[in-house]
C-alpha cells in the first residue's frame, strides 16, 4: 500500500538529489514504510509455499528479500541524511530485487499455492513499476 502512495505521489513532486520540502521527506518516509512492508511479505510468502517451490523459490525468496533490504538500507539513510548517500546501493539493491522476483514468481507459478493473477503480478509488478516512475520522471522534467 505504501509503495501504491508513493508511486502516487512521485509525478507530483519528482525528488531532487537532496531532500528539501516535506513532500520529499514524505515520499521517502512512505518508500521506507513500503520496503519494510515488502519484507515481511517477502518474508510470508517463503512461510506459506515452503516445501512447495524448491530451489528456485529459496533463491528468489532470498535474492528478492536482500534487494528490497538494500533498498530499505539506501532509503533510510537517504530519507536521515536529506540527501543520497548510498548511490552504489540504490542500483545492486533494484538488480537483486528483479531477479528475485522473477525467480519467486516463476517457482510460485509452479507450485500453485496462490491465485494465478498473485503468480502473474510477481513477475510482471516490479518491471511495471519501474516503467512506470520512468514514464512519469521522463514526463515530468
Amino acid at each position: 500500500m505504501m509503495n501504491v502512495l508513493t508511486a502516487v505521489l512521485i509525478p507530483f513532486a519528482l525528488q531532487e538529489v537532496v531532500l528539501g520540502s516535506f513532500t520529499d521527506y514524505l515520499i521517502e518516509t512512505l518508500f521506507v514504510l513500503g520496503l519494510a512492508g515488502t519484507l515481511v511479505t517477502i518474508a510470508g510468502l517463503c512461510a506459506l509455499q515452503r516445501g512447495h517451490y524448491g530451489r528456485t523459490g529459496e533463491a528468489g525468496s532470498l535474492t528478492a528479500f536482500v534487494g528490497h533490504a538494500l533498498l530499505l538500507s539506501a532509503a533510510t539513510a537517504t530519507a536521515l541524511a536529506g540527501r543520497e548517500v548510498l548511490d552504489a546501493v540504490f542500483p545492486l539493491g533494484v538488480l537483486a530485487v528483479l531477479v528475485g522476483l522473477v525467480l519467486l514468481g516463476a517457482a510460485t507459478l509452479r507450485a500453485r499455492v496462490l491465485p494465478r493473477w498473485c503468480r502473474v503480478l510477481l513477475i510482471a509488478g516490479f518491471p511495471l513499476t519501474i516503467s512506470s516512475t520512468s514514464l512519469a520522471a521522463a514526463q515530468g522534467g
